[in-house]
């Protein structure tokens, strides 16, 4: 009589092949969960760098906005923030012998608190007083 191959032998996978493809699954799926926390921290740090610009871009046009002898614009150190925001506004007089223009500079710093990095982005622009 005949023996097949198949007799007493059951069909299905080793606990070998079982144990690596567990491996391999856990080893992509670290990998997986480790590049979406890194583009999650990319998102926040790039969302908080263009809200910081915008801030720094809104104080140029609110100092763009007065006159040339206003109080707002004189020379000095201004401290500006908001709840995310901190930084400085500095106004100087360029021309040393007109003293017809200022440079308003503004810096903006924020924190990125789970990178613990301080971050910070500066704008300037020159206003020049109309001669009559």
């Amino acid at each position: 009589m005949k023996v097949s191959k198949n007799s007493g032998k059951r069909g299905g996978f080793t606990l070998a092949e079982i144990l690596f493809a567990t491996a391999l699954m856990a080893f992509g799926m670290s990998i997986f969960i480790s590049s979406l926390v890194m583009s999650t921290e990319a998102t926040y740090t790039a969302r908080n760098a263009l809200l910081g610009m915008n801030y720094a871009r809104m104080e140029i046009e609110k100092a763009k906005t007065y006159a040339y002898g206003d109080p707002f614009l004189s020379p000095g150190t201004y401290s500006i923030s908001n709840t995310l925001y901190s930084g400085q506004r500095v106004i100087s007089a360029v021309g040393a012998v007109t003293n017809r223009m200022k440079l308003i500079t503004v810096r903006v710093n924020w924190l990125n608190p789970e990178l613990n990095v301080s971050t910070n982005v500066v704008f300037s622009t020159l206003i020049a007083s109309c001669m009559h």
